[in-house]
């Protein structure tokens, strides 16, 4: 009986989507609009878009000043995060494997409403080889699915290998791959504790291999952005989630947009008193730096990193023995 009630309730949702709009975008910026009041709105469209047009001039200073930018790009952490969100919604209805058909599916579809952008090609990709991997049990290979997902988005956009988002995002991914060693050595029983010490070492793991780039592509890193994205990292998957519940409740019932989209308003409100209470914060690093600098950082950072992984290592051999 869930299974014909769900396609029932997909089927009107896409019905009313081709028939509201010829500009898919636009009818669901114009939904965000009337549902919600600026900056909200602006920052709604920002997240799940990926374009900062309507975004609040103000706004898009603080949150370039507090480090946040990043989470207003379609990006691998964005398709994580909606993975995360449909892999149980879909899995209420079907088994594991057809529940990740169809986010999958899914996702494709966001790909095509935002027009294929690059990065979000790529976030993708990268998504949809790691979650293929953890699907297959292969979480020991995350590294050749990574390398795979990179070959493949080069071969699709071979431009993009001199593209600093990019390399941000592999980088990125590199850091949170080549730091997990650490987080697993860390055990937490306390379910709370342990989310909290993951939004720490994706944030930390991060920030640390790709800050020499981002200083020397912006002349600056905030010093406070490590702490504004632990800050708020909890928040995304909730601002993400209730935004895509609203949307297509909303496109059921657009008379009730301005209910649906209550928990959307109270999430985006507070992403926007953190950010701009980062941004006041005037402490930054200043760039360029040169290349031979950035060698030796990451020359450093991959010693340092590789030595305490490997003491870590002989004390679980230790431990096992």
């Amino acid at each position: 009986m869930k299974t014909p009630i769900f396609c029932l309730l997909i089927s009107l949702v896409i019905i009313n989507f081709i028939i509201a709009s010829q500009k898919p975008k636009d009818y669901i910026k114009s939904i965000f609009i009337k549902a919600l009041p600026e900056p909200e709105a602006g920052l709604a469209i920002g997240l799940f878009l990926g374009t900062q047009d309507n975004l609040d001039k103000d706004l898009k200073k603080a949150v370039s000043a507090s480090g946040l930018s990043h989470i207003l790009a379609v990006s691998g952490q964005h398709f994580s995060f909606w993975l995360a969100f449909l892999l149980p919604c879909f899995g209420f209805f079907y088994p594991e494997k057809k529940a990740y058909l169809f986010s999958i599916l899914f996702l494709f579809a966001y790909l095509t409403l935002i027009s294929f952008p690059p990065s979000a090609v790529r976030a993708f990709l990268q998504s949809l080889f790691a979650f293929s991997a953890l699907l297959l049990r292969q979480e020991k290979n995350l590294w050749f699915f990574l390398v795979v997902s990179a070959l493949i988005s080069l071969l699709l956009m071979p431009k993009s290998l001199g593209s600093l988002s990019w390399q941000l995002s592999y980088l990125a991914v590199f850091g949170i791959l080549f730091c997990q060693p650490f987080r697993q050595a860390i055990v937490i029983k306390n379910k709370v504790g342990n989310y909290v010490m993951d939004i720490i070492y994706l944030s930390i793991s991060t920030q640390v291999f790709i800050a020499p780039l981002i200083i020397n592509s912006f002349y600056r890193l905030p010093l406070i952005s490590i702490f504004s994205n632990i800050s708020v990292a909890w928040l995304v998957p909730l601002l993400l989630g209730s935004i895509l519940l609203g949307l297509l409740l909303s496109m059921l019932l657009p008379f009730l947009s301005f209910i649906f989209f209550l928990p959307s308003y109270i999430f985006l409100h507070l992403f926007i008193i953190f950010a701009k209470l980062a941004a006041k914060t005037p402490l930054f690093i200043s760039g360029p730096i040169s290349p031979v600098f950035i060698l030796i950082y990451y020359f450093l950072l991959l010693l340092i990193f590789g030595v305490i992984k490997n003491k870590l290592s002989r004390r679980r051999k230790l431990v096992s023995i």
